[in-house]
């Protein structure tokens, strides 16, 4: 089996330009040659229908009288048409001249078939093929035979002559075709090895290269783009696993080194009992702080592998967002920032009461994080066309356009030293959207840079769906 592209295309390229040399070759063959017999049927049928009349003028006057007058009506080629009269009995009683004592062949059956019949014989003492027609007459009351023959050498002589140009010219043919065959897989192929040097190449230091095919045909060029594509997609991903590395690595340093510190002195004897219980308070909050981290990363990690069931139980969605509400004031009143429920309506739905609360958690905690002090964070829930509607605004500092499409990718942070002076590792919007899709609602956001920001999430009562992510 051949492996190589380029060799079946060239092969295939081959094949095909001989079959088609081949075909083309019996065919123009053929018809040049029904063509010729053609011709000469059509000549000695003319002369066959000449003769009868030869005969009613001239008939009385002596059969070689006769054949001189119908020499005359039926010019004859003097190499290529012969003439010759048999009586009943298959015996000659005249002949033209140009025969020069060969004879025709007596064939009186010919002259039964209607329309005229031919057939190809042979000249006695001659080897050269010839066309042969009959046509029956009455000499004097005696019945007679005419026969008109056709020679067919130059027939023969052309077929040979056709024959031995095709047997040259296909072979020239087929090795050209080899030649182009080949130039032809190998431009064919050029932009593919030019796109697997490229592929070679690229690794994740070099997640910049990209694939120039400057000529190539419209099919390898889409192919060209959307491996360009593919390798941006993935430098992307890679620049986002990067600084979420970066960051979690911030995030997690931080409360280490607080909890190693509090712990040596707390271990050396250096704190008193006030101290001890206020360093076991800031240790319960780096510990909090690092499980919430923990607990982000194992939330998309299950997403990711499918492996993220939902415990859904019947619920009161407005109950949990007045919860969630009053946690989040502590975080709210710290930063100086007004954070206000100013609507709620019951809302019956079936939901995961924990991954629930973790999605209007998140919420909530980017909209605090993001408002300056003296800011305010509005919550409003409410129903909508059957639906419920959470709405989370701020005035804080804004989303730019160009970041709006993708403030709910993983590790995607608006402003990134920002979100590393507030804790931030680039995750929460994108564990709000898997959350809210996975009980089958959906989330929108509109914001204004130096305005604020509103989060809508579209709530369903999904009863009866998979609990399978």
């Amino acid at each position: 089996m051949i492996t190589s592209l380029k060799t079946r295309i060239t092969v295939w390229y081959i094949s095909l330009s001989t079959l088609i040399l081949v075909c083309l070759g019996i065919a123009l063959y053929f018809i040049i040659s029904h063509s010729m017999m053609n011709e000469r049927r059509a000549l000695i049928a003319q002369d066959l229908e000449k003769i009868p009349h030869v005969v009613q003028r001239y008939g009385n006057r002596g059969v070689n009288r006769l054949l001189d007058e119908a020499q005359e009506e039926i010019p004859l080629k003097p190499s290529e048409e012969f003439v010759q009269i048999f009586n009943a009995n298959g015996e000659s009683i005249a002949s033209s001249q140009n025969l020069k004592g060969r004879s025709l062949p007596f064939r009186p059956d010919l002259a039964n078939g209607t329309p005229s019949q031919f057939a190809t014989v042979a000249i006695s003492g001659d080897t050269t093929p010839a066309l042969l027609g009959v046509t029956n007459i009455d000499i004097n009351g005696q019945p007679s035979v005419v026969v008109v023959a056709a020679s067919l050498s130059n027939v023969s002589s052309i077929q040979s002559r056709l024959l031995a140009t095709l047997f040259l010219s296909i072979p020239v043919a087929i090795l050209l075709s080899v030649v182009g065959g080949a130039l032809l897989a190998r431009q064919a192929i050029e932009p593919l090895d030019r796109m697997t040097s490229t592929a070679q190449q690229i690794s994740a230091e070099r997640m910049n290269e990209r694939i120039q095919l400057e000529r190539a045909d419209v099919e390898l060029k889409r192919l060209a783009d959307s491996f360009n594509e593919m390798l941006g997609r993935l430098d992307q991903s890679f620049k986002q696993i990067r600084q979420f590395t970066a960051d979690a690595s911030h995030e997690l340093r931080t409360p280490i080194t607080i909890l190693m510190g509090e712990t040596d002195l707390a271990v050396n004897g250096l704190l008193d009992d006030e101290e001890c219980r206020t360093a076991l308070s800031s240790r319960r909050e780096e510990l909090q702080r690092m499980s919430r981290i923990v607990d982000d990363l194992l939330t998309l990690s299950q997403f990711d592998h499918s492996q993220q069931i939902l415990h859904r139980k019947p619920l009161d969605f407005s109950d949990l967002v007045i919860e969630v509400c009053e946690q989040q004031r502590n975080q709210a009143r710290s930063k100086g920032v007004d954070l206000e429920l100013t609507k709620t309506e019951p809302a019956m739905m079936e939901g995961d009461d924990s991954r629930l609360r973790q999605m209007v958690r998140n919420l909530l905690d980017n909209a605090i994080k993001y408002t300056p002090r003296g800011g305010k964070v509005t919550i409003e829930l409410e129903k909508s066309n059957g639906n419920f509607e959470l709405q989370v605004s701020d005035n804080g500092i804004g989303i730019p356009r160009d970041d709006l499409p993708h403030i709910f990718d993983r590790f995607y942070r608006v402003d990134k030293a920002r979100t590393r002076d507030e804790g931030g590792t680039g995750l929460g919007l994108s564990i709000v959207k898997k959350v809210v899709e996975a009980h089958g609602g959906n989330v929108n956001v509109s914001s204004e840079v130096g305005t604020g920001t509103v989060m809508t999430v579209v709530m369903t009562n999904n009863h009866g769906k998979s609990d399978e992510i």
